[in-house]
């Protein structure tokens, strides 16, 4: 600003600065380059350069198939503590036919093998905070833990069909004293495993033809109870 300036404020406005000389830009430039008040930063944050695929990978599990080898069916209900199954089964024998002979006879045995019922449950369970942050990532909370409680019960289910329940009257297809006593598998001279099993701790300790020999076994067995003979499969 020049004197005239002043003159100007001073007719106009009745601004009187008495004290000032002059009054430049060039002293308003000095503060342009002063220091930093945020921290020196040239990127951005990760998670803006993160994609997330909308779509979500479900983690399989191995399939039920107690139920399809066994079949299902329901007796009694919730309430049942123990179910009785009558058995019957047909004797007798024959005889060389004469006019007058009385050899020869029939009759029936009857059983009746009892089992006890086991009633297993799981919670599902959650928080109105929890639905919200579940929601952020697009999870639909409740239906995941609905699927979940299914998947549990049916997995446990699946199991006792096998092996039943410890302690009860209540066996499954491998433990069932009833049938014929399971096969056990042969010992074996790989890797020093003399009691029997293919797989130990998640290592192999059977050569293929000490497995060989045992899946032979089954076979011949299954044959047997057939009625059928396994001759050729001893040679």
């Amino acid at each position: 600003m020049r004197h005239s300036d002043f003159d100007q404020l001073e007719r106009t406005f009745g601004i009187v600065m008495p004290e000032v000389l002059d009054y430049t830009t060039a002293l308003m430039a000095m503060d342009a380059q002063g220091p930093l008040v945020t921290a020196p930063n040239a990127g951005i944050p990760a998670w803006l350069a993160n994609f997330i695929d909308p779509d979500f990978i479900e983690v399989l599990v191995t399939p039920n198939k107690a139920a399809a080898i066994l079949g299902e069916a329901k007796k009694g209900d919730w309430t049942t503590l123990t179910a009785t199954f009558p058995v019957i089964e047909s004797t007798g024998e024959v005889s060389s036919y004469g006019d007058y002979n009385e050899n020869g006879s029939v009759g029936a045995n009857a059983e009746f093998p009892q089992r006890q019922s086991y009633h297993y449950q799981t919670m599902t369970q959650w928080g109105e905070r929890q639905l919200d942050m579940s929601s952020l990532a697009k999870i639909d909370y409740v239906s995941r833990v609905n699927i979940a409680s299914a998947i549990v019960l049916d997995k446990f289910q699946n199991n006792t069909y096998f092996f039943g329940v410890a302690g009860l009257q209540n066996y499954g297809l491998l433990n069932d004293p009833r049938p014929a006593a399971s096969l056990t598998p042969g010992a074996k001279a790989f890797n020093d495993n003399a009691s029997g099993p293919w797989i130990t701790n998640g290592a192999v300790t059977a050569s293929a033809n000490e497995i060989y020999t045992d899946i032979q076994t089954l076979f011949n067995e299954l044959v047997l109870q057939s009625g059928g003979s396994s001759k050729w499969m001893r040679a």
